[in-house]
């Protein structure tokens, strides 16, 4: 039995397709797998995007679902040096199983999938008076960010009342 050429191809781009989204490489942010283009065949692509807790549902052109993200901060004194506990909050989109969460300003004190999610920063003496802390949150198909001024109470220096 002989096979065609254009039949060969298909059975190859198919086995690529069907083996890429278990195999393909993650980042921490999630990446796609890459199609793969046969001559004189349609362009094959994964159907989802492959992350390091699996492949999210293919949304279509529009993401249907949004996610959203809240944050809240709590200060207390260390002497001089005021310290801030953040916790943000994710919800919506394709469930927290996908979210991600980055933050600016604030260390993180949890993995980044974990909802919620906590980061921790400090304010000392000689530094500035106030601080921006921003937390982004993805699904990979639609993100959020929030973000909180915090301002160094503890600092005699800083003359800003609670």
């Amino acid at each position: 039995m002989r096979l065609r050429h254009s039949t060969i191809a298909f059975l190859a781009a198919l086995a690529v397709v069907t083996i890429t989204p278990a195999f393909g490489a993650t980042g921490s942010t999630g990446s796609t797998a890459q199609g793969v283009a046969v001559p004189g065949s349609a362009l094959f692509a994964p159907a989802g995007l492959a992350t390091a807790k699996g492949s999210i549902p293919d949304p279509g052109s529009t993401c249907s679902a949004v996610v959203s993200v809240s944050l809240g901060c709590s200060s207390s004194c260390i002497g001089d040096k005021t310290a801030y506990s953040c916790t943000a909050t994710g919800s919506g989109g394709y469930g927290a199983q996908w979210y991600v969460f980055t933050w600016t300003g604030a260390n993180p004190t949890s993995g980044s999938g974990d909802n919620p999610n906590y980061a921790n920063t400090v304010l000392t003496p000689g530094g500035p008076c106030q601080k921006q802390v921003q937390v982004s949150l993805t699904d990979g198909c639609s993100s959020d960010s929030a973000s909180r001024t915090l301002y160094d109470y503890c600092d005699s220096n800083c003359r800003i009342a609670p």
